[in-house]
């Protein structure tokens, strides 16, 4: 079967396929086989697919710091 990667449409949702039992929680990526339940769920506009691109621009950002320069260091 071919693979795709959705993701909720929607915040605070949680999907779970009938037959087996695969959650598709929000704010995670979810690589599933393409069947009626994920093509229905694409259909009705509950899931999206995720590019690859928009992978990586989901993934928590770390808060990034400035090193301040310490008393003494001129």
């Amino acid at each position: 079967m071919e693979k795709v990667k959705v993701t909720p449409t929607e915040k605070n949702r949680l999907y779970i396929h009938p037959e087996t039992k695969q959650e598709f929680p929000s704010g995670r990526v979810v690589e599933a086989d393409v069947d009626w339940f994920v093509k229905a769920k694409l259909n009705l506009g509950h899931l999206k697919v995720v590019e690859e691109q928009d992978v990586e621009s989901e993934a928590p950002k770390r808060a990034t710091r400035k090193k301040e320069p310490e008393i003494g260091d001129e």
